[in-house]
């Protein structure tokens, strides 16, 4: 049938030779197949050609006509073939990708359904085109169109019937479910999938009502839209499938109405699309999702310009970046500038189409440090499959690393071991080559030369088929023990072995291979002989031994026992034998005893031993240690215990001794250990007063270089520089200049000299401006950070020389230890607590050796044991490769009042060693105005300084300025606030450190009280701590003592001709000196 043409093609090329068109003439002689060919060739063409302008929109448009012409032209089996054809054609060539697989199923199954009717339609207008191409015959010959007439009809009726079959075929087979329903909801058409679905015929569903078939739930749900398509209206829908027959699959739905020529819906056709595996696919993806950011890997996105598009929770925790902090970023962020260049080949093999496999390399994290990974490298593609992006996987393989350092380092003792073995141990692959061997098995077979690597049956060839079995079994898994094995030699030589063969694993965790532990257990085998030879000698120890040894039952009575314990226990061997262990054991050991035997009986232990009480026949008792094991027969049951009990009487006597003599013992150290206790308190205590003791010498004697040796240098040196204003000769100007520079290094020599035996500023300012004067100091070899909570603190000597030396010793070993150039000092102090933390970010080190780098004499320990001697406590941090911070903690009283808040409450003190050049006038006067200060020919001048010859020398320097004139002086700042009161100077020359008051406290009391008194401040100190102080009291210039004598006039002349000044603390920042 394949071979004969299509009834309808035939009759179409019949009628198309009689109406006489040229062109259909040409067609029917056309092949069918070859005109179907071309005609979809043309057609597919044609709509590759409009691609451009159409994309993946309107994908049937060019088939729909071509597949009419074919079934017009050819018939209607040609006109199927082409739907089909046309429809894998549009799969693979215009579908869109992006496009999900229900919407591409249903927009298939209603091109097939619209070309099914094309054809059908196609079939039925030739039909009729032959009915009129008959009816015409008939009238140019009735007989002829008699019998074409008939010819026609049965031929129109076979292709009906066909048609009917064809069309039922392809709605059969199409990858939609089909029903069509009237009014009343009955069916009167469904396809085979659909009866499928629901386990029955098409021809029994026919007529039925869909809740007959669906059942009542499912019919609930699908009514309402029945509704709406018997209305008019399509509708579509996803549902639930409850029958039993697909129970759990999700259906599309699409109802349509179906009208007549009068427009009048006449019921609706049900098309239905199984989307559960769509559906699934898209829970998939967004599993796969859910996963990708739960993935405990880091799973990161790049695209082709190495920007990061995304970034997972894994990748947060791995890299430490958020997700907000790296999107958008170059990938270059995690990866080290060592390893930029690895991208360049794994992008290069992506491009290829490669995936990179667990490729080990390094990253870097947010804080810097670096982690070993495992990165999996792929292509991202878009729906065209051109590649787009980059996706990395990323596993932390830092612990891995760990493990395979640790292995290798196992392995290495593991053949260190085997090597070195006392017993014979040779380590096999799977084809029985040496892996590993130990020196015994060479020694004990004779072995020389290198043997790993080389084969087992190589070396000892004669190796007898039992062993090589074993070997298999080992090497599939098997223990095997051989206690005695007998082993014939080549040479006859006959040998007793020992041998185990255990498989051992590799990393995988499957079998590598076999160990083999042999011994040459000959000699044992030759000594069995002389060991039954033996046991008549060992029955005659078991009787006469010196200890009492016994079998007892299971039951506890005595089986057999020796003389020995006859004697022990005072019975006779017939008294024994008739009891049980229990009727001469001490009630309060009984239960113990019992206890360790059924412990034995169990397998839990193999022997026992404990200390029990006996009693004897004549009711003494008798400590006794008792020793019990078990004997088991060869099946592993317990047949009976053997008892050795030694008489430990005369011991136990003497532990009692012993224990007496312990508790006198312990109660003589606890005596010694209060006493030893009291002696370090002591010690703690005279080392504190010893160090304090030091500090005051040191003081004494940087207070007595201070006070006189520098006084007199700074004397000694201003008037050096008097004498250099005046009129002299070259030689002398020279041999002046010369020794002024010999004082100005004596003088910097002493000045360094005194802050290393006491820093002046530690006992006159306290010790957070000392503290602040040892960051500068260390300037040069340290940068310190300073973080004071206050400016105050409320401390004893004691306290602030121990912490000052404390925080210098620490600062010291900062810069001898740590590997840095900076350091940091906070001092808080909070509910009575003072706390100073001294703090780097060194090398960091251990505690212990940390404490040995300190310098001899103040190590940890040392502070450790002052700061507990001050009350106080000292901890020290410290973490290799992070830092080290050392607390010094200590308890401290409120602050009580500053030295201003003294003067205030106190008052001025009488000045009875004050010099006046005239009289005090009575309460406080009124200064004078700046019109008579200018009037006056000289300016007034108020000296005051703790040490009497240096202010000799300011005299004498002041009264030789002729518009200049000291009307006073003052050893301290309260005799100088008293002055000031009654003398009305217009400039003071203050010295800074003065015992009582000091120049900072007298400086701001006075331009409080007299905002218009000019003061000079003078300092055996250059430190800018100090400067500031004054500066911020009230202070118009600074001067150091040492240029006083070519500076102070010229000071003092501008101080009183300025401009008056506010309020204390609003001078100008100007400087009458170097500074």
């Amino acid at each position: 049938m394949a071979s004969d043409p299509p009834p309808s093609a035939s009759s179409s090329q019949d009628g198309i030779q009689q109406g006489g068109h040229s062109w259909w003439a040409r067609l029917a002689e056309w092949n069918p197949s070859l005109l179907t060919t071309v005609t979809l060739a043309v057609a597919t063409g044609l709509r590759m050609a409009l691609t451009p302008l159409w994309g993946s929109g309107y994908t049937f448009i060019t088939y729909y006509p071509a597949i009419m012409f074919i079934a017009v032209a050819n018939g209607w089996r040609h006109g199927v073939a082409a739907t089909l054809v046309s429809s894998v054609l549009t799969i693979v060539l215009f579908f869109d990708m992006q496009a999900s697989p229900g919407e591409q199923q249903t927009a298939l199954a209603l091109f097939i359904t619209a070309n099914v009717i094309i054809v059908s339609l196609s079939e039925a207008v030739t039909r009729a085109r032959l009915r009129a191409q008959a009816e015409t015959s008939l009238v140019r010959a009735q007989e002829q169109r008699l019998r074409l007439e008939i010819d026609a009809r049965a031929k129109a009726e076979e292709t009906v019937r066909a048609s009917e079959r064809q069309m039922q075929f392809v709605t059969d087979h199409a990858p939609v479910l089909i029903a069509q329903c009237g009014t009343d909801g009955r069916y009167r058409f469904v396809n085979q999938r659909y009866a499928d679905l629901v386990r029955r015929t098409p021809e029994d569903l026919i007529g039925l009502h869909p809740r007959e078939v669906l059942g009542a739930e499912a019919y609930q749900q699908a009514e309402p839209y029945m509704r709406e398509a018997l209305a008019g209206r399509q509708v579509k829908f996803d549902q639930q499938f409850l029958g039993a027959a697909s129970i759990g699959r999700l259906l599309q739905v699409t109802y349509a109405p179906e009208w007549d020529e009068r427009g009048i819906v006449t019921g609706f056709i049900a098309a239905i699309v199984d989307i559960t595996e769509r559906k699934q696919a898209e829970q998939a993806r967004a599993t796969l999702a859910a996963i990708v950011e739960s993935s405990e890997d880091a799973i990161v996105s790049k695209d082709l310009n190495g920007l990061i598009t995304s970034w997972n929770r894994g990748a947060e925790r791995l890299y430490g970046y958020t997700r907000q902090e790296a999107v958008g970023q170059s990938v270059l962020l995690v990866i080290p500038d060592e390893q930029i260049e690895e991208e360049t080949p794994i992008l290069a093999k992506i491009v290829r189409g490669e995936t990179v496999q667990q490729y080990e390399t390094i990253r870097r994290r947010k804080d810097g440090t670096l982690i070993d990974i495992a990165l999996t490298v792929s292509a991202i593609r878009n729906d065209e499959g051109r590649i787009v992006g980059v996706s990395k996987v990323a596993h932390d393989i830092t612990e891995r690393k760990r493990a395979e350092a640790a292995l290798r380092e196992s392995e290495e003792r593991l053949r260190l071991f085997i090597e070195h073995a006392p017993a014979a141990i040779a380590m096999f692959d799977r084809q029985m080559r040496y892996v590993a061997v130990s020196r015994r098995w060479l020694a004990d077979y004779g072995l020389e030369g290198e043997v790993l690597g080389r084969s087992h049956y190589e070396i000892f060839p004669d190796i007898p088929e039992r062993w090589r079995r074993a070997h298999q079994e080992g090497l599939a898994g098997v223990v095997m023990r051989i206690e005695e094995d007998r082993f014939e030699r080549s040479d006859g030589t006959v040998y007793w072995l020992r041998w185990e063969v255990r498989p051992w694993r590799d990393k995988a965790g499957g079998i590598g291979g076999i160990i083999i532990f042999a011994e040459d257990i000959t000699d044992s085998k030759k000594a069995e002989d002389a060991l039954r030879e033996s046991e008549a000698q060992h029955r005659a120890t078991f009787d006469n031994a010196a200890v009492g040894i016994a079998h007892v039952g299971l039951d506890g009575r005595w089986l057999r026992c020796n003389d020995a314990l006859c004697a022990l226990t005072g019975y006779s061997r017939e008294e024994l034998l008739a009891r049980t262990f229990t009727e001469i054991t001490h009630p309060d050991d009984i239960e113990g005893d019992w206890a360790s035997v059924r412990r034995l009986l169990a397998g839990e232990i193999e022997t026992f031993s404990m200390e029990k009480r006996y009693i004897r026949k004549d009711g003494s008792l008798i400590w006794g240690h008792l020793t019990v094991s078990l004997l088991r027969d060869e099946q592993g049951s317990a047949h009976h215990f053997i008892s050795i009990i030694q008489d430990i009487q005369i011991r136990k006597e003497a532990q009692a001794q012993l224990r007496q003599l312990a508790d006198d013992l312990e109660q003589r150290v606890e005596v010694r250990t209060r006493e030893l206790a009291d002696t370090q308190d002591k010690l703690r205590a005279l080392t504190t007063e010893l160090n304090l003791t030091e500090h005051r010498i040191r003081k004494q004697l940087a207070t007595d270089l201070h006070d006189y040796l520098a006084q007199l240098l700074v004397l000694s040196r201003i008037k050096l520089g008097q004498a250099k204003l005046e009129e002299v000769t070259p030689a002398a100007m020279e041999a002046m200049t010369e020794v002024q520079e010999v004082m100005d290094r004596a003088l910097a020599y002493t000045r360094t000299l005194v802050a290393q035996l006491s820093p002046p500023i530690l006992n006159e300012f306290g010790l957070l401006m000392a503290l602040r004067w040892l960051a500068d100091q260390m300037q040069r070899e340290l940068t310190v950070k300073l973080d004071l909570e206050s400016d105050v603190l409320s401390l004893s000597e004691e306290q602030s020389v121990l912490l000052f030396q404390s925080v210098r010793e620490l600062l010291m070993n900062i810069v001898k230890h740590a590997g840095t150039t900076e350091a940091k000092i906070s001092v808080t102090q909070a509910d009575g607590v003072l706390r100073i933390c001294v703090s780097d970010r060194g090398v960091g080190c251990d505690v212990g050796p940390g404490e040995a780098k300190l310098e001899p004499g103040f190590g940890l320990f040392s502070i450790r044991e002052r700061m507990k001697a001050l009350g106080g406590e000292f901890d020290m941090q410290s973490v290799p490769g992070e830092g080290t911070t050392a607390i010094l903690q200590l308890p401290v009283v409120q602050p009580g009042p500053t030295a201003d808040e003294a003067v205030a409450e106190t008052g001025v003190a009488a000045v009875s060693h004050a010099v006046v050049s005239e009289p005090a006038a009575p309460g406080v006067p009124k200064l004078p105005t700046t019109a008579s200060l200018l009037a006056t020919p000289k300016i007034r001048v108020l000296l005051v300084d703790d040490h009497r010859m240096l202010r000799q020398g300011l005299r004498t320097i002041v009264n030789g300025h002729p518009g200049l004139e000291v009307v006073g002086e003052a050893r301290d700042g309260l005799e100088a606030i008293e002055l000031t009161r009654t003398l009305s100077p217009a400039v003071v020359v203050m010295d800074v450190n003065m015992p009582r008051c000091d120049g900072v406290v007298a400086t701001k009391r006075i331009k409080e009280e007299y905002p218009e008194i000019k003061i000079v401040a003078l300092s055996m100190h250059n430190s800018p701590d100090i400067v500031a102080r004054m500066k911020q009291a009230g202070a118009y210039g600074y001067l150091t003592k040492e240029s006083a004598g070519v500076q102070l006039c010229r000071a003092i002349v501008e101080a009183a001709l300025s401009r008056p000044s506010g309020a204390s603390g609003e001078g100008r920042d100007v400087s009458c000196g170097p500074s």
